[in-house]
């Protein structure tokens, strides 16, 4: 059974087989699907993760590193001379992880409602205090 394009079998410690069936195992599922497809996904994180079965996709990346990269022209303020007005409400979150990553986001919004993220931070594997030195 092993001998199948896309698919892979293993056993667990106790004997349950495993089988993974990967979309390259669909013959109509070529490259220009893949690539289709992938256009649906928020990231490649995303797409490994439900596609690629890489259950492991997604950490230590920046929240939204994919956005930016992908729409910067569109939503990167590039004038040195933009300043949050004082007014503007803000926000901030904080997650500190041992487990996952630590994260932060700093945003502000705007009188009609738009939201500008300021700034993001995103590291795995410190302590608190050794957070402190990088925020």
């Amino acid at each position: 059974m092993d001998n199948i394009k896309g698919l892979s079998t293993r056993r667990t410690e106790s004997g349950v087989q495993v089988v993974r069936i990967h979309y390259t195992a669909d013959p109509q599922r070529d490259s220009a699907w893949a690539q289709r497809e992938r256009q649906k996904y928020s990231s490649q994180a995303a797409w490994d993760r439900e596609q690629e079965i890489v259950h492991e996709a997604g950490g230590g990346e920046l929240l939204f590193a994919e956005i930016l990269n992908r729409h910067a022209d569109k939503i990167n303020i590039r004038s040195s001379n933009f300043q949050v007005p004082p007014f503007w409400k803000r926000i901030r979150g904080f997650d500190h992880g041992k487990t996952n990553p630590t994260a932060a986001l700093v945003t502000a919004i705007d009188c009609d409602g738009t939201i500008y993220c300021l700034g993001e931070y995103y590291q795995p594997g410190l302590t608190p205090r050794q957070h402190m030195a990088n925020l």
